[in-house]
């Protein structure tokens, strides 16, 4: 991988032993060795069975308590963190997974949390739920989603050398672009993705309208070279979810990027219907930068 921005300099990521979170420790790995003194923040939450009641309920028997297993994974990983040359703190706590992850991003302040992404829909999704896509909802870091099954094209160890970002044109760009900055470094194709369901104007004014949005952080660089990157515009539409997919597979974008603008009040409650979907169904990485 190319080094990134030094920008990241505090990378989180939970793990466990599910494939999505060893394939989400193998990314989070690689872009702390990219980044120049990053330090990598392991997280991992032990629930003990019938820890919740306030009478004690026996365990079944087992020949490894959860807190051992917990150990010996953390142990696995910083061998491997410290083998690379990278700067590794693990943290393991007797709680929820939600309520530890809270409390690790609120005390470690990361500029990047690594997760894996389950794909998980239905009835496994409305009992299991999505972490991923909860700690999106909250809002407090930049978060990127590595699928457990990734698409065949994919490099392995990832290279963010072709990048799409969909927008809404009502966020920072400054703020996304800074994300980008710090995961893809300063080289690398940008691909800026507008989708409407249902235009009120023209596409031609859409189009004005997102290289003008384009034009607010590479200006006077349309549809060319910045930065030693190739930038291109594109407006799109139809279900957002659907051509966010679909151009995401046809121009073989190594990472989606999406801002989590409508993480808030009624969007917040609606969050499904877009970033939700695109996680559930793509098979690439996804960045979500926060609205906040």
């Amino acid at each position: 991988m190319k080094r990134t921005s030094k920008t990241i300099e505090k990378i989180l990521c939970p793990v466990g032993v599910t494939p999505a979170s060893e394939h989400a420790f193998d990314y989070a790995l690689e872009l702390a060795g990219a980044a120049p003194g990053a330090v990598l923040h392991l997280v991992h939450a032990v629930t003990l069975i019938g820890a919740t009641y306030t009478m004690p309920v026996p365990a079944p028997a087992v020949s490894e308590s959860p807190e051992a297993r917990a150990k010996r994974l953390m142990e696995r990983l910083e061998a491997r963190a410290r083998a690379a040359g990278v700067r590794v703190e693990c943290h393991i706590e007797v709680a929820a997974r939600n309520e530890l992850m809270h409390e690790a991003v609120g005390r470690i302040r990361p500029d990047l949390i690594v997760m894996g992404n389950e794909g998980r829909k239905g009835l496994e999704r409305w009992l299991l739920g999505s972490p991923a896509e909860d700690m999106i909802r909250d809002d407090l870091s930049p978060v990127l989603t590595v699928p457990v099954e990734p698409d065949p094209g994919l490099s392995e160890p990832p290279e963010f050398r072709n990048v799409l970002v969909a927008t809404d044109l009502s966020e920072d760009p400054e703020k996304t672009m800074k994300c980008v900055r710090s995961l893809v470094g300063e080289t690398g194709d940008l691909r800026m993705l507008h989708v409407v369901s249902k235009p009120e104007e023209s596409k031609d004014a859409l189009e004005s309208l997102l290289l003008q949005h384009i034009d607010a952080v590479f200006p006077h660089t349309l549809s060319s070279k910045s930065e030693g990157r190739r930038i291109a515009a594109q407006v799109e539409i139809g279900p957002p979810e659907e051509r966010i997919l679909e151009t995401a597979d046809r121009t073989d974008a190594d990472v989606v990027v999406m801002n989590s603008n409508h993480g808030r009040g009624f969007g917040k409650a609606m969050f499904g219907s877009t970033i939700g979907a695109v996680l559930r169904e793509t098979r690439r990485p996804v960045l979500t930068v926060p609205a906040g």
